[in-house]
């Protein structure tokens, strides 16, 4: 017996328009002749009222309008009233112009002051309905009883489109618990302005003055596009008068049903957010659509990114490589909702297995490969140069060959910072295999190409998750030196641009990307400590305990002899060094081979990587 109401609800929606549209009809004709209808034009007016009121009745139902949910009705919803309105009020006006010389026409013809006030009444009677049923809607929303937990005093911080979304969602759902205070904006001209009845209080420079005044509890920061800069400011004001200080989820999260309740406190990656740099989507997904792309690495940090981002291209297949048994499982699983079984295939395999990638490339044919598997932590890799050198340069030769024996169209390396004027051997090892891709390059179809950045925010083994750890141990948090600075990039970010150079990339080229301005460490452990609620030097330790071997105090992005360029993307920059010969590179790698298999020792393997790459310094701590 449940229909019936549902039957009852829309009948009543169809009555009330026609209620309307009748009664506008009535008021036009009452306000064009004054109130004072003779015979003749009540006559005119019984005669058409139905004619003009199911006209223009179906013009409301072909544009949809009948179906249009009266308790959620926007701006958006009275262009399609407008515009059947006004075609049912265009028809009338034709039929007027090409009867109107008739003498029977004074019998039907509506006068054109009553069709142009009718369309005005009708529009204003429509749309009016359905505004005043969401104003009850929203009105019995906001009087029900709220949760048991007490209303944090809060300011809004961003008055945007996307704010008054986030205000109008506080508004309703009192169960939140926040009392809203009103806006802080960065734009000025916005002071003093109402957003669903809430007060635009001043600017984002007067955000201390305003949480003193309105003893505000709580900011809640909604400002997509604003630097890391920015964000960074806003959550030291909060610090210095003890106000909490959340990031509201921006309106992605929100319509993909991470709701306000859900809100989180100011991230590093908040801080260290940089502006938004427009790609070109149509380009990368040309470039993976409908192919078959291997990752290896996939399990890692980087290579998982570029899995998740791949799987959202429609690839023909994604395959995925993997030594570690846990990570390709976990990534696996996490692909699996998002890719059937038939696009989606995992392999356990070294990269070093010869036999393993020749079946591989063999059975999987891949048209695209993204070699992301590599060592890559500098102290232990020093104390370990024999595995450095065996996966990373090795087994990169190895997938390079069969990339080239089974044609695949491009090979792209994820490199490092750390290549550029290597101290270490993870950089050594980098640099000989961003070489290894020029060679290739000179010999074979494939376009193989490297992209080189610096460290993303909490990738596996990088500093932000050993701070955390430290963090939560009470301290003391370990800092090699006051001075040390690094890039960072977002996972997010990285394997974006990661796509975007590789779609650019026509064989040969060292892409690399631009990373900002570099952080030094110390003041990521700060950043770390507060965000965590607490005080450097007072709650949290800060402890320097010098450089790491391998470790340098700067990192470089690329080499004065790169002479690195602007490409048509302005988050990618392309080197122009030298190739590298390959005859030459090819027989030098074999003399390293050869030592790995004498099971030389580290210092003559050192020795070996500085014959490879001449600009390698091993144990330097300055940048060179």
């Amino acid at each position: 017996m449940r229909p019936a109401p549902l039957l009852l609800t829309r009948a009543s929606r169809v009555l009330v328009d026609l209620l309307m549209l009748g009664l506008a009809y009535l008021l036009a004709f009452l306000f064009r002749f004054e109130f004072q209808l003779e015979t003749d034009t009540a006559s005119l007016l019984l005669a058409t009222l139905p004619f003009v009121v199911m006209l223009q009745y179906m013009a409301l139902v072909i544009v949809g309008v009948p179906w249009i949910a009266w308790r959620y009705v926007g701006l958006r919803d009275m262009v399609p009233i407008l515009a059947a309105l006004a075609s049912a009020g265009c028809i009338l006006l034709v039929l007027r112009l090409a009867f109107v010389s008739l003498e029977e026409a004074r019998f039907w013809v509506v006068p054109l002051g009553v069709q142009a006030m009718d369309a005005a009444l009708a529009f204003l009677g429509i749309a009016g309905a359905r505004v005043l049923r969401r104003l009850l809607h929203e009105r019995s929303s906001r009087k029900q009883p709220a949760a048991a937990r007490p209303r944090t005093r809060t300011l809004l911080v961003g008055a945007g489109r996307a704010g008054a979304h986030v205000a109008r969602e506080i508004l309703d759902k009192p169960q939140l618990g926040i009392e809203p205070l009103g806006f802080v904006d960065s734009d000025p001209s916005q002071t003093g302005s109402r957003i669903h009845g809430l007060r635009v209080l001043g600017p984002l420079e007067e955000l201390p003055q305003i949480c003193a005044l309105t003893a505000c509890e709580q900011v809640l920061i909604h400002l997509p596009e604003a630097s890391g800069q920015t964000i960074r400011q806003i959550r030291n004001t909060c610090v210095e008068l003890g106000v909490s200080a959340k990031i509201i989820p921006d309106l992605a999260e929100l319509v993909s049903g991470q709701g306000l309740g859900e809100l989180r406190a100011v991230a590093i990656e908040d801080l260290l957010r940089r502006e938004p740099v427009e790609g070109n989507p149509e380009a990368v997904s040309a470039f993976v659509a409908g192919k078959r792309l291997l990752v290896t690495g996939a399990g890692g940090s980087i290579g998982a990114g570029l899995c998740s981002r791949l799987a959202q291209l429609d690839p023909a297949r994604l395959i995925l490589v993997e030594r570690s048994e846990s990570a390709l499982f976990e990534v696996t699983t996490r692909l699996k909702g998002r890719l059937g079984n038939d696009v989606l295939r995992p392999w356990l395999l070294d990269v070093t297995d010869s036999s393993g990638v020749a079946d591989l490339f063999d059975e999987e044919c891949p048209q695209v490969v993204f070699h992301a598997a590599a060592h890559k932590h500098v102290p232990m890799l020093e104390d370990f140069p024999r595995a450095a050198i065996a996966n990373n340069i090795f087994g990169t030769q190895l997938l390079a060959e069969h990339a080239a024996r089974c044609g695949v169209e491009h090979f792209v390396l994820i490199s490092s910072d750390k290549a550029v004027c290597p101290s270490s051997v993870m950089g050594a090892t980098k640099r000989v295999a961003e070489r290894m891709m020029q060679a290739c390059t000179q010999r074979h179809a494939t376009a193989f190409l490297s992209v080189r950045f610096g460290n993303v925010l909490g990738s596996s083994g990088s500093v932000v998750p050993l701070f955390r750890r430290q963090i939560a141990a009470g301290g003391p948090v370990t800092v090699t030196h006051a001075e040390m600075t690094r890039y960072f990039m977002t996972l997010s970010e990285a394997t974006r641009l990661v796509l975007e150079a590789a779609a650019m990339g026509r064989g040969g080229e060292v892409f690399i990307l631009d990373m900002g301005e570099p952080v030094r460490i110390i003041d990521l452990a700060r950043d770390l400590i507060h965000l965590s609620g607490l005080r450097p030097g007072a709650d949290i330790e800060i402890e320097i305990c010098g450089p790491r071997p391998g470790e340098k105090l700067h990192e470089a992005l690329f080499h004065s002899e790169e002479h690195a360029q602007r490409t048509r993307h302005p988050g990618i920059l392309v080197g122009n060094g030298a190739p590298a010969d390959h005859s030459q590179l090819w027989a030098e790698l074999q003399r390293l081979e050869e030592l790995l298999a004498q099971n030389a020792g580290a210092a003559e393997l050192r020795a070996a990587l500085a014959q490879l790459i001449p600009e390698y310094a091993p144990g330097s701590t300055e940048l060179v």
